[in-house]
């Protein structure tokens, strides 16, 4: 019900955008929350993606080429913590070995990563690097750096506060700025 009120609520425009993307993307939605969500039901499945196509909509603005890669990755980000917040509803803790993870530094706000992205190959750099971070970072910094989406639209995303939104940023370019120095990346 939701669904359609919020489908009657689009442009002409919107509404072939929205489509566009279910059409490219609603396998690879399925397959990613049939794998996050293992061993459960396919209603849960087909839950999982609902509520991502839902998200997806409320954030249709923030997508511009429905056919790139950015976009690929940015649903997947979707339905993936989508289907960790059903798991967490059901009491279902999903192995996260990012949960073991302790940081004990705060990235410095001075040290701005967004500075390496001067040149096209410092962007592909940075989001091979980000890529390489655990999830819970991975997903805020992409979210924020590559795609820059704020911490109220990132919480709403990703199912989180938006003080934990920040936190995750600030720790995860901790992790990125360390990345890039172990590259030699470091001015």
């Amino acid at each position: 019900m939701l669904g359609l009120i919020l489908l009657t609520s689009l442009s002409f425009d919107e509404r072939n955008k929205a489509e566009e993307i279910w059409n490219t993307y609603s396998k690879l939605m399925v397959h990613t929350a049939k794998k996050q969500l293992n061993g459960l039901d396919m209603a849960v499945v087909e839950d999982c993606v609902s509520q991502s196509m839902m998200k997806i909509l409320k954030n249709l603005n923030s997508i511009g080429d429905v056919f790139c890669d950015e976009t690929r990755s940015y649903i997947v980000i979707i339905v993936r913590n989508t289907a960790k917040d059903i798991l967490r509803s059901r009491q279902i803790h999903p192995y996260d070995n990012d949960d073991n993870e302790v940081l004990e530094n705060i990235i410095d706000e001075k040290s701005d990563v967004s500075e390496k992205v001067a040149t096209t190959e410092g962007y592909n750099i940075l989001v091979q690097f980000i890529s390489e971070l655990p999830g819970k970072y991975r997903d805020v910094l992409y979210l924020s750096l590559v795609e820059g989406h704020s911490h109220h639209e990132i919480s709403d995303l990703l199912g989180i506060s938006e003080s934990a939104s920040k936190m995750r940023l600030n720790r995860g370019k901790l992790e990125l700025k360390n990345k890039l120095r172990d590259g030699g990346y470091e001015r």
